[in-house]
């Protein structure tokens, strides 16, 4: 787990809705498995980049799963695409995932500074 977040597909039996995220919907699971071709599919037939599968307005997004799961010019295409790397999840946004996962001077995280995503909206 990274920063307390479980990625599995589903919730568990008995999980804990306020700490688990919820169960990815079909874009995420797409990324999660990095399916670029999937995805880009999905988001050319209309799906919501940052997809929102519960109705609260904090959850896990694809990029930040691109990013978790290492799936790195994946999360670069989702950013390109329009992904916002300003979505937060617990109060975590995708600054926060890159920096967890990435050595500072990776290029998606300079990416990621040149898009101004590190700075607030």
């Amino acid at each position: 787990m990274l920063l307390g977040l479980s990625l599995s597909c589903a919730r568990e039996p008995g999980s804990n809705p306020a700490k688990d995220p919820p169960p990815f919907g079909e874009l995420t699971r797409a990324v999660a498995n990095n399916q670029r071709s999937k995805v880009a599919s999905l988001l050319d037939a209309g799906a919501t980049i940052d997809e929102n599968i519960d109705s609260d307005s904090e959850h896990i997004s694809p990029l930040m799963v691109a990013l978790l799961r290492g799936h790195y010019e994946l999360a670069r295409f989702l950013l390109e695409r329009g992904a916002s790397p300003y979505v937060s999840y617990a109060g975590y946004n995708a600054k926060d995932f890159a920096y967890q996962v990435l050595p500072e001077d990776h290029p998606l995280v300079r990416f990621l500074e040149n898009s101004g995503a590190f700075y607030a909206p």
